[in-house]
C-alpha cells in the first residue's frame, strides 16, 4: 500500500518501479551528479526535514533534526556531491543553509531577513537563487560565487 508522497524510481526500459521511501511523506528529490544518492524532504509532526537514500531505498539517512515547526525547500546536492543547499523558514522569512552529506555542519549560507530562496548550482560551482532584497516581493536572480561563500 503506497503513502501519500513516496519516493519510487521508474525503469523505463523494464517497465518496473520501485519504491526507495516508506511512510515519510517524501518529496522534492535530487539526484547526485554521479547518480549514487538521493536527497529529499520529509514531513513529521509539523517539521520538515532532509534525508538522503540510495537509488535502491537502502541507507537511509535523517540529515537534519527539526522539530519546531521549522520548514525546509527544495534540496540540491552541491556539484561535487560534498554537500546539501537548501531553503529554511521558521517564522517570517525564508534563508538559505547547507548541511553536509554526512549529516555535519549544518550552517546558513545567507542569512539576512528577506526572503531568499531555491539555492541551485551552475557548472562552474556558482550557487544560484532568487532573492526579495526589495521587500516589494520582486525576486531578483543572485549568484553566490565560491570566493564570495570563503569570505
Amino acid at each position: 500500500m503506497a503513502n501519500i508522497h513516496d519516493l519510487y524510481t521508474y525503469d523505463i526500459d523494464k517497465d518496473k518501479e520501485q519504491r526507495i521511501t516508506f511512510g515519510l511523506r517524501a518529496n522534492s528529490p535530487n539526484i547526485s551528479k554521479d547518480g549514487n544518492k538521493f536527497v529529499f524532504l520529509f514531513q513529521k509532526d509539523g517539521s520538515t526535514n532532509i534525508g538522503t537514500v540510495n537509488p535502491d531505498g537502502k541507507e537511509f539517512k535523517q540529515l537534519t533534526f527539526f522539530n519546531n515547526g521549522e520548514q525546509v525547500f527544495n534540496p540540491k546536492f552541491s556539484n561535487d556531491g560534498s554537500y546539501i543547499v537548501f531553503g529554511y523558514s521558521y517564522n517570517n522569512t525564508r534563508e538559505i543553509a547547507k548541511v553536509n552529506t554526512d549529516g555535519s555542519e549544518y550552517e546558513f549560507i545567507i542569512k539576512n531577513g528577506f526572503d531568499n530562496r531555491d539555492p541551485v548550482f551552475n557548472a562552474s560551482g556558482e550557487m544560484i537563487y532568487s532573492s526579495d532584497v526589495t521587500e516589494y516581493l520582486t525576486y531578483i536572480v543572485m549568484i553566490l560565487s565560491q570566493k564570495n561563500r570563503d569570505n
